[in-house]
């Protein structure tokens, strides 16, 4: 039995520095490693700005303008449209892009907006979120009904 600071003997008797034991987390772990693309927590993110209430949507204008062109030429349209990310092995930033509806708290959605995508991430990938960052781009007024 050995304590951390022991030497172990090699089998020619010198003296060998004791193994150190990895760090082991729920994305490193004894048997393996789980890599999680950014695609993934960008999903995530999408996912759990969209169900927030006063969101109209997500993405700077020119973005969303590019994202019904692909739709409606059948492309693949751009994942996480007004999701942008840093990430380390561990860690994760995330800076929201967002369209709020008219009369709503700007304040209380994008608290609400954070609270939502850091736990999403958090539980669905494991990682840290560093922060959420929320840039409201745009303001989305009610369609005025047509005139007779």
């Amino acid at each position: 039995m050995t304590d951390a600071n022991s030497v172990d003997t090699a089998w020619d008797g010198s003296a060998q520095p004791e193994y150190e034991q990895p760090e082991y987390d729920e994305l490193h772990t004894e048997y393996g490693d789980t890599v999680i693309a950014d695609t993934v927590v960008r999903k995530l993110a999408v996912l759990a700005a969209e169900a927030v209430p006063g969101v109209h949507a997500l993405g700077s204008a020119a973005g969303r303008a590019l994202h019904q062109i692909t739709d409606r030429v059948g492309a693949q349209p751009p994942v996480g449209n007004g999701v942008s990310l840093r990430r380390s092995d561990h860690e994760v930033s995330i800076a929201l892009d967002v369209v709020v509806e008219a009369g709503v708290p700007i304040p209380q959605v994008a608290e609400t907006l954070r609270t939502s995508v850091a736990e999403a991430i958090s539980y669905g990938t494991g990682l840290e979120v560093a922060g959420v960052d929320v840039a409201v781009s745009d303001l989305h007024l009610p369609e005025e009904p047509p005139r007779n």
